[in-house]
């Protein structure tokens, strides 16, 4: 079983009383309407244990959508501030991306990721900060239009006020992307993704399948980089062998390509059962003799303890894969 054959499968296991996902990729519009992003409430942000329902957007993958709405969401499940790990985000939140109500806002949301995308992915892979970005703060930068050159980060100059202690922080985040984003909107405004040159300008009203294709990148990249250091919090015991570690992240680099979904589930499992609170319900492995069913409801186990687990831990909900079609 493949990876495209992943939905198809959680569909066909999905319980009478429930819904699978709706397949709605066909009927997507290539075309910017406002009211399909948030309904004109531009103050409220979305709801991040739920999937974003919007053209643009990529569906979830169904097992995690299976784990995110019964994951327990108490507060008291957090664990104490000194217990937990960085709550903040080494990618953009992807409902930034669709919880904005102007062609103008999207063009600049679109813009500047792109514009820094390969700078960041450089930054936040070799030397990552602490702490890392808030939502708020990736807002900031998404939504900046920088046409003056920006302050050094080691300038002695105190910034004052609201506006100017924003910037700062942005600049301690950000301050090799705030130029990059400088030179690109005080020069030609021509992007670049995968090899394909792109005009800012296309950006108001950009094809559907490009912008799926930026979001499910960051929501992979992102879950990716949120289970290594999930991984690195709940079992770093498995690193301290050599041998051991070696094994471990043998796992860890199995889950990441999901050619094979049962292979993909099984290397997750094994993942999943060295951290602390593993259901007994994963000690048993995933074969191919398996009755449907009982894979079924494994593959469900291992998501919502990942999804319970990441809460637990910070505070907030993962970012989880999602499925990019590849058909019309």
């Amino acid at each position: 079983m493949d990876q495209t054959e992943v939905n198809r499968f959680a569909a066909s296991r999905e319980p009478s009383s429930g819904k699978a996902p709706t397949k709605t990729m066909k009927n997507k519009s290539a075309v910017y309407e406002p009211t399909a992003l948030r309904q004109n409430q531009s103050q409220v942000g979305h709801d991040k244990w739920c999937d974003v329902a919007h053209p643009f957007m990529p569906n979830i993958n169904t097992f995690f959508t299976s784990a995110m709405t019964p994951a327990d969401k108490d507060l008291s499940c957090v664990k104490p501030t000194h217990a937990r790990m960085d709550e903040g985000y080494r990618l953009p939140d992807h409902g930034l991306f669709v919880n904005v109500l102007s062609s103008q806002s999207l063009k600049k949301y679109l813009a500047n990721w792109l514009a820094c995308r390969e700078s960041w992915l450089r930054h936040v892979y070799m030397s990552p900060p602490s702490p890392l970005p808030r939502s708020q703060s990736w807002r900031d930068l998404l939504i900046t239009q920088p046409t003056t050159p920006q302050p050094s980060s080691s300038s002695s100059q105190m910034p004052s006020g609201k506006t100017g202690k924003s910037k700062a922080k942005l600049n301690l985040f950000f301050g090799d992307e705030l130029s990059l984003l400088h030179q690109f909107w005080t020069g030609s405004q021509m992007l670049q993704w995968r090899g394909q040159k792109i005009e800012a300008a296309m950006l108001e009203n950009p094809p559907h399948h490009l912008i799926q294709q930026i979001i499910y990148e960051i929501c992979e990249q992102s879950f990716q980089y949120d289970l290594l250091e999930l991984d690195e919090h709940l079992a770093g015991h498995m690193r301290l062998d050599r041998e051991a570690k070696k094994r471990h992240m043998e796992l860890l680099c199995g889950i990441f390509p999901q050619h094979d979904a049962l292979l993909y589930f099984e290397n997750f499992r094994q993942v999943l059962i060295a951290w602390d609170g593993a259901p007994q319900d994963l000690k048993q492995p995933f074969t191919e003799s398996m009755p449907e069913g009982e894979k079924w409801q494994c593959m469900k186990q291992c998501a919502l303890f990942y999804v319970q687990s990441f809460y637990d831990n910070t505070g907030r909900p993962p970012m989880v894969p999602h499925i990019l079609y590849a058909g019309p």
